[in-house]
């Protein structure tokens, strides 16, 4: 065999075929979904979650403002960690506003809803979109179990790379109407009544963003802020009035 014929030979011995690169990939996608399944499985069997009953406990961590003043609070901690060495994974503190925290709290809400003016956003059919505030309950002192209707606040990790979020800290409400079937007039109507969302913050102190859902009976009506130059704007309502049915928008800033 001459010299040609032999680098024409170790060429198409050397250069795979269209089919065996396909079939390659094939191969390391597999190997690479199988141990994707055996960690999971492995992390499933390790690593435990255990919620703590409800302590007392102060916010702490790398940034300056929390949108609840300093102090103790009633704290819930969800715990993730591996059951053989005790590593903790994860401590997630969700820390639930007493009655200061909570007047703090209104002022950003009611700032918030106050930009739901239909009138002034192309939609004069918007109805009144207000959350309940009386049905808050404030925790002042510890309590063996959280109730309904509270706000609690949760303070972001650092990311993986050691840098400062873009939002520090969250703050979650939810008031909502609680049937008390033993008095023959409240509501019994299908789905809820009431308003729940939560509220990102920036480390300045200032709404970096916003959500709420708002419902009555089957019709639910879900906003969503933004900041634009500094200045918190709704940026998008959207609208069902069924159950299940994801909203449709109808208003985008």
């Amino acid at each position: 065999m001459g010299l040609l014929g032999m680098l024409k030979k170790g060429l198409s011995r050397s250069v795979p075929t269209i089919a065996e690169i396909a079939s390659g990939e094939r191969v390391k996608q597999e190997e690479a979904y199988n141990a994707w399944v055996e960690e999971a499985e492995r992390q499933h069997r390790l690593i435990q979650e255990k919620t703590r009953p409800p302590f007392i406990d102060s916010p702490c961590g790398p940034f300056g403002f929390y949108p609840f003043p300093a102090g103790q609070y009633v704290c819930l901690a969800s715990l993730r960690y591996d059951s053989k060495t005790g590593e903790v994974y994860e401590d997630s503190r969700s820390y639930y506003a007493n009655r200061a925290a909570v007047e703090l709290f209104l002022n950003d809400l009611c700032y918030a809803e106050s930009l739901l003016d239909g009138s002034k956003l192309g939609l004069p059919s918007l109805p009144a979109l207000r959350t309940d505030a009386a049905r808050f309950v404030a925790l002042d002192d510890l309590v063996g179990r959280i109730p309904p209707n509270t706000i609690s606040m949760s303070i972001a990790p650092l990311t993986p790379t050691g840098k400062k979020p873009r939002y520090i800290s969250s703050a979650r409400f939810s008031s909502y109407l609680i049937p008390d079937y033993d008095d023959p007039n409240c509501y019994r109507g299908f789905g809820e009544k009431g308003s729940g969302g939560t509220f990102w913050y920036l480390e300045n102190g200032s709404i970096g963003k916003a959500e709420i859902d708002y419902w009555d009976g089957t019709v639910h009506f879900r906003v969503k802020f933004k900041t634009v130059a500094g200045n918190l704007v709704v940026s998008n309502i959207s609208y069902s009035d069924t159950i299940g049915v994801d909203p449709i928008a109808i208003y985008r800033s």
